[in-house]
């Protein structure tokens, strides 16, 4: 199964919540997932906060390719 690295964030200009999935990584299996989250957290916060200046992170985690898709029908405007 295939995994991917969300983020669940707050839009700061609207105080809203919102999620953030990252497709161009992949990996095959959770414990690669979180080891990579682990060894590069600092970096994806920096690289979010670089490209969404406007959200405030509050957590990072992985995610199965289904739960992924199951997130993004609920909420079509996640990237």
């Amino acid at each position: 199964m295939t995994w991917f690295i969300l983020a669940f964030v707050i839009n700061t200009l609207t105080d809203q919540p919102d999620i953030k999935i990252n497709l161009a990584l992949k990996f095959k299996n959770e414990q690669s997932c979180n080891e990579y989250l682990v060894q590069n957290k600092a970096g994806l916060n920096l690289g979010l906060n670089r490209t969404f200046p406007h959200l405030r992170i509050d957590s990072i985690i992985c995610v199965d390719r289904s739960t992924a898709k199951e997130i993004q029908q609920q909420r079509p405007n996640v990237i």
